[in-house]
């Protein structure tokens, strides 16, 4: 919220377009109540957002999932049925080894 005697201030905080704005009060003959809060587009990231380190955790991720279906695909009694961010599920010959059974890694 904005609470100011200032017209240029006032003025100010009702022409910003990043602002999506209250109702305006006025609280004493040259002292208003502006509340606003910032409009969604113009939000600014968190200080500790690094678009690069997602890109690279993400790009790693992916060719790990590749490499896991690849193994899955050239195996000979394997089926893959469906893959996720995070996970491949697939069928194999009862009797026969599972490739992979649960897989965690920590990069």
């Amino acid at each position: 919220d904005c609470i100011t005697s200032s017209p240029v201030e006032l003025h100010t905080v009702l022409n910003d377009p990043k602002l999506e704005l209250g109702a305006v009060e006025m609280l004493a003959p040259n002292l208003f109540s502006v509340p606003y809060r910032h409009r969604r587009e113009f939000v600014r990231p968190h200080d500790k957002y690094n678009i690069a380190i997602a890109l690279i955790t993400t790009a790693k991720a992916r060719i790990m999932l590749y490499d896991y279906m690849e193994k899955i695909v050239k195996e000979k009694d394997c089926k893959l049925l469906y893959t996720d961010t995070d996970s491949c599920f697939y069928v194999h010959r009862r009797g026969q080894t599972p490739l992979f059974v649960l897989v965690r890694c920590l990069v």
